[in-house]
């Protein structure tokens, strides 16, 4: 399991796409760069390929029910 806590969305998302597994660590600091609005375009279109990795099984989440990560991903881009 990969414990790094910080990274930007590009990093955390190739990690996850590499390993198929999205650690809860990751997760929080995904939201938090959101939260944040501390993402560019590249960012974006490594967001956009994690959910979709997400969506359709290539990736799996450690813990929780699923999450609609295109809630996080509109909201980011309505701002």
């Amino acid at each position: 399991m990969l414990a790094v806590m910080t990274g930007t969305v590009k990093e955390i998302a190739r990690q996850a796409l590499q390993s198929g597994y999205l650690p809860q660590s990751q997760e929080g600091r995904l939201y938090e760069l959101f939260e944040t609005m501390q993402a560019d375009e590249e960012d974006m279109a490594a967001a956009d390929e994690l959910i979709n990795a997400l969506l359709d099984g290539r990736c799996r989440r450690e813990w929780g029910p699923p999450y609609d990560w295109r809630m996080v991903h509109l909201s980011y881009r309505a701002s």
